[in-house]
């Protein structure tokens, strides 16, 4: 083996996770490289000094703390995913003249269908029991459109 296979194993080696023979072999290459050896002192340190910090034990509370955090986050990210105040109205809006226009459309139709059969109901729908001449009142709602 090489040093660079060594020097893979030497966190194992220092974790004691390395099994026998791989335990022995590394401990014969460190003996004799100087350049393996030296990162494994650095390793053991860093190693030893880690286990020598005070471990911090957390609060009793730790859980619930977590889970109140986790879902205050999570009602902000549905209140910001819901449409806000300024677009409701406009929208509301929309759907309203959407849901007009639609329901005139419909009524088009309806009304050509109606025509269709039967000319005589479509004038009463537009000029319902008067004197007035169809071209009469033609004209007269083109003039209440224009404000004459």
């Amino acid at each position: 083996m090489n040093c660079r296979t060594f020097q893979r194993q030497i966190s194992s080696f220092v974790d004691a996770e390395l099994g026998p023979a791989a335990t022995e072999a590394l401990r014969e290459h460190l003996a004799q490289c100087r350049e393996c050896r030296s990162r494994y002192e650095r390793v053991a340190a860093l190693d030893a000094a880690l286990k020598a910090m005070p471990t911090e034990r957390p609060q009793p509370d730790l859980a619930g703390q977590v889970k109140v955090r986790i879902a205050r986050v999570a009602t902000r990210r549905d209140e910001q995913r819901a449409f806000p105040d300024w677009i409701r109205v406009p929208l509301a809006a929309m759907i309203i003249l959407l849901a007009l226009g639609l329901g005139n459309l419909a009524g088009r139709s309806m009304l050509g269908t109606v025509s269709a059969e039967q000319p005589e109901a479509l004038l009463e729908i537009v000029a319902p029991a008067t004197d007035y001449s169809l071209a009469e009142v033609v004209m007269n709602v083109s003039s209440e459109e224009n404000g004459q």
